[in-house]
């Protein structure tokens, strides 16, 4: 028996959906949005967390995403020379000059500093990252993984280590040595745009007080899922045309 004209429809109607599924279904890419771990200079010209009674020592780093939604899935910090072991956490801000989707880092290079706080990464002790504690001029990669932080597209934000008050952490987060000295802007290795932008406290200050044109060594990894493709609207405005082409030639 032939099927009746709604059967009909029903029955096309599921397969474009089943068709359209295959190509909407949530395809997840990992990338890089910022990364400048393979210019790390590996020398101790950048130090943080050097341990002062009472007060508190923080260094952050900008980046910036793109236009895309994203989701920040870990941070990878270059760090190594720790002579001693303390507690110390990990936090996202927003930038302060350029709240929320402003657009994209500006091309003069004029970040402000870390503004809102966004959310804590880690809070532990410095050793419970897997870095050693033993002093040595040797630097390591320490990832914090399993974010899975929702990113706003064209936004800067601001990667915080800090040190809390009375902590004994004293460790080392090295530096891009790829710029100022060897080219015209930071590297970066990572999909988002270039960023200028280091930002630290003076200990004591418990505020944030200076920044200056620097980067300190990073990896932002994130995840995103691409808009549905071409060819699943494709699918879906040629079933409209045929059902729509049965319903004419019945007239």
């Amino acid at each position: 028996m032939a099927a009746t004209a709604p059967a009909a429809r029903k029955s096309i109607l599921a397969s474009l959906l089943f068709l359209t599924a295959l190509f909407v279904s949530p395809n997840v890419q990992a990338q890089s949005l910022y990364n400048n771990l393979s210019f790390a200079n590996d020398a101790s010209d950048a130090y943080l967390g050097i341990s002062v009674s009472g007060a508190q020592n923080w260094e952050a780093l900008a980046f910036a995403t793109t236009s895309q939604a994203a989701t920040l899935s870990s941070i990878t910090l270059r760090l190594g020379g720790a002579v001693s072991d303390g507690a110390i956490t990990v936090d996202l801000f927003e930038d302060a000059l350029y709240p929320g989707s402003q657009g994209s880092a500006p091309s003069n290079g004029l970040i402000g500093m870390p503004g809102s706080h966004i959310s804590q990464l880690y809070s532990g002790s410095l050793s419970a990252t897997g870095l050693p504690i033993d002093s040595a001029p040797v630097f390591h990669n320490i990832e914090f993984s399993g974010l899975g932080l929702t990113l706003t597209p064209n936004t800067i934000y601001w990667l915080a280590v800090e040190v809390p008050l009375d902590s004994a952490a004293d460790f080392i987060w090295t530096t891009d040595d790829s710029w100022p000295n060897n080219g015209p802007a930071p590297s970066n290795d990572g999909v988002g745009p270039i960023t200028w932008g280091e930002a630290y406290a003076i200990p004591g200050d418990n505020q944030w007080s200076a920044t200056q044109v620097a980067n300190d060594a990073l990896r932002a990894d994130i995840q995103t899922i691409p808009e549905p493709g071409g060819a699943a609207l494709a699918i879906l405005g040629g079933g409209v045309f045929l059902i729509r082409r049965r319903k004419a030639a019945r007239r």
